[in-house]
């Protein structure tokens, strides 16, 4: 079978020389497949047709001779796109296609976008000087700039400032207290409107949050803002010993102090600690078994339950409010269901791996891929692989095998799964257990918020195009970017960030209107 690869695409133009070089587009995933059907709920596997009115917007035309660094998009919605690009010794960010000013350097890692709000920011340098840049409009010229960075609402932005041999936070532009030292990027509260930052003097440390400074201490790490940003913790070094400091009152010394976890609901804090060379989780100033490692640690969603994994001797288990489960020779990471009843995880005996839910083991299998809880937490699919050949188990059941299947995707209303499956030189999406029509390759699959609408990316004669329930769009590109997915906008509205090459190279936002059966028929 035909072996597919990720890697960077050259678009070569001999007529205008253009050599551009489109970074992480997206090619193929390997997939899977299985049949879902419950008793409260009906399945969308006859999906509507429907009827595509396509849209295809310019996000900008690439550079001829130039090379493409640092694609990003705007998350949540993915419709606009920014990148730097470098032509000779000159560099620039282009957002959906405008050009900004022409720099030596672009900072590796920008621009950046922030949330919800679609603002784009980065950092150059010119001379021996470096610069913000944001919203078009160029900070002032300092000795360094690092660690740019947008606040949960997107309205605020940070960064960490050298000025001679001082350095400082600087917040929508301005700069706050000089400090021999800052250490990494400043951190905003969940709310987005109060600022972190680690900084000494002389050797001396503080946690410094707006205008209040905790400290001086030995050291510090490990900021933490809880949820409801309200309270603040963080680890301090004091007289050779680290404590867990909370709302400016030190806890108990130990010789170190890692992974400071909040509860959802802020109620709760919890942290790794080390004593007597065992790791143990201290919740709330109550001290847990010690053992010898242990994860971080880890609330449910209802922030009712903490759990985190431990080694004793050789094994392995997962601690659930002080509960252990069975024990393994390796365990994977563990997730929970949104409804917080639900909790897994994969663990490896004799390399044997089987799903442990809630306590209980399932089946052995020769390979199984993470476990994957449905929204309304009622159901749980995973991937495994049983004498070379991969297969979806959903809720304890098998499904067809394939040579490979990829990881299974809900729709929101947990009435449907959806993967990928190969066999041999064929690929398809497989619905709620129906395989549909076969590509050349396929993406992974999106559903519209409502679950009746399921849409993909697939390849056919070396061109990527959308399929949506089973209509495939007629605007074909050669590639949409790797990692960025198909985004309903609404029930009836997607769009994606796909790039041609011909007759130039040229990124565009391919937007579909998608009309159903139910007014296709009125209309006819």
């Amino acid at each position: 079978m035909k072996k597919w690869k990720y890697r960077p695409m050259i678009f070569t133009d001999s007529r205008s020389g253009l050599r551009a070089v489109a970074l992480s587009l997206i090619l193929s995933l390997p997939g899977a497949h299985i049949a879902l059907g419950t008793e409260d709920k009906a399945s969308h596997a006859q999906r509507p047709e429907v009827r595509l009115k396509e849209t295809p917007v310019s996000l900008g035309k690439i550079p001829a001779n130039a090379k493409i660094f640092g694609i990003r998009v705007n998350l949540p919605d993915a419709d606009h796109l920014a990148y730097a690009t470098r032509v000779n010794d000159t560099m620039a960010v282009y957002v959906d296609g405008i050009k900004g000013p022409d720099v030596k350097a672009v900072a590796k890692g920008t621009p950046i976008f922030s949330p919800y709000t679609d603002r784009v920011a980065y950092i150059v340098y010119e001379g021996d000087k470096a610069r913000t840049v944001v919203d078009g409009k160029k900070g002032p010229a300092l000795d360094g700039v690092s660690d740019l960075i947008f606040s949960p609402d997107g309205l605020s932005w940070a960064c960490r400032i050298q000025e001679g041999k001082k350095q400082a936070a600087m917040v929508n532009g301005n700069i706050g207290e000089r400090f021999d030292f800052v250490s990494g990027m400043p951190l905003f509260s969940p709310d987005s409107q109060k600022t972190a930052i680690l900084a000494a003097n002389n050797k001396a440390w503080f946690a410094v949050v707006g205008d209040k400074k905790y400290g001086p201490y030995e050291g510090v790490k490990e900021p933490a803002f809880s949820p409801d940003s309200r309270r603040f913790a963080f680890a301090a070094r004091k007289e050779g010993k680290w404590i867990l400091v909370c709302d400016g009152t030190e806890g108990k010394a130990y010789e170190n102090i890692s992974a400071i976890t909040w509860s959802p609901n802020s109620s709760r804090l919890s942290c790794v600690a080390q004593a007597d060379n065992m790791l143990l989780i201290v919740e709330d100033k109550k001290e847990h078994e010690p053992y010898r490692t242990v994860s971080a640690p880890l609330f449910t969603p209802d922030s009712a339950r903490l759990f985190y994994s431990a080694q004793k001797g050789k094994k392995w288990m997962v601690i659930t409010d002080g509960k252990t489960g069975p024990k393994f020779d390796q365990l994977g990471p563990t997730v929970t269901s949104a409804d917080s009843t639900g909790l897994a995880y994969v663990g490896i005996k004799k390399n044997k791996p089987v799903v442990v839910v809630n306590g209980k083991k399932g089946k052995k299998y020769d390979s199984v891929g993470m476990p994957v809880f449905s929204p309304d937490g009622r159901h749980l699919a995973y991937r495994a692989m049983k004498n070379n050949r991969w297969f979806m188990v959903l809720d304890g059941t098998r499904g067809t095998p394939y040579d490979e299947v990829s990881r299974p995707t809900f729709s929101p209303d947990s009435s449907s799964v959806a993967y990928t499956a190969t066999l041999g030189d064929r690929r398809v999406m497989v619905v709620d257990g129906k395989e549909q029509l076969p590509f050349d390759d396929i993406g992974p699959p999106c559903f519209s918020p409502d679950g009746t609408t399921l849409a993909y990316k697939v390849l056919v004669d070396d061109q990527w195009g959308i399929c949506v329930n089973g209509t495939l769009t007629d605007n074909r590109y050669a590639g949409f970017l790797k990692a960025i997915p198909i985004v309903f906008g609404s029930d009836t509205r997607l769009h994606g960030i796909a790039l041609k090459r011909e007759p130039e190279a040229e990124f565009f936002r391919l937007e579909v209107e998608i009309e159903r059966a139910e007014r296709l028929k009125t209309e006819g």
